[in-house]
């Protein structure tokens, strides 16, 4: 339903999924998370950021509860809790968890790995908001250049933080 867009149906069943769920499962079963998780983007993108952010914090603390603190699972739900933050306007409490998910996908991905791409864009937009042009571009910059050899240059991605640069990273005169 979420692809298919129907965003008020896609969150009824997600939200039907978590109610069965407490009856299967104990409170801090994994399974919960990835409905938290779901249920919360699916919430930010109805535009009740206030939800999201009580959602995805709920499922960091299911996985908290399973895993180390530096598992890439927990990195991946700071990174979409730093996005609500960032839409919330609590622009050090977004940095902090981008950060988190950052320091934690460093020690498990390769340098080139796209989805640090995803997550130095994403702090580069903090970046931006907070007022911070010159680290924002330098950290597209960094994105572009993974995105450029893990995607090449046509891909959507790359093309998207290609634009950013041209926007806040003008080339200069000739």
């Amino acid at each position: 339903l979420q692809v298919l867009e129907d965003l008020p149906g896609a969150r009824t069943r997600m939200e039907r999924a978590i109610a069965m769920q407490h009856k299967l499962f104990y409170p801090h079963h994994t399974t919960r998370e990835t409905r938290f998780s779901n249920v919360s983007l699916i919430m930010k993108d109805l535009g009740d950021l206030p939800g999201a952010r009580t959602r995805m914090e709920r499922a960091i603390v299911i996985q908290q509860n399973h895993f180390d603190p530096d598992h890439p699972t927990l990195a991946a739900l700071y990174s979409n809790l730093a996005t609500i933050l960032r839409d919330l306007g609590d622009l050090p409490g977004a940095r902090t968890r981008m950060e988190q998910a950052i320091v934690i996908e460093e020690k498990h991905f390769d340098p080139d790995h796209p989805t640090l791409a995803t997550r130095y864009s994403n702090l580069a937009f903090i970046e931006r908001d907070e007022g911070n042009v010159p680290a924002a571009v330098a950290l597209w910059r960094e994105a572009h250049a993974i995105r450029l050899k893990a995607l090449g240059p046509e891909h959507t991605h790359t093309k998207d933080v290609a634009a950013a640069l041209r926007h806040y990273d003008p080339p200069g005169p000739p």
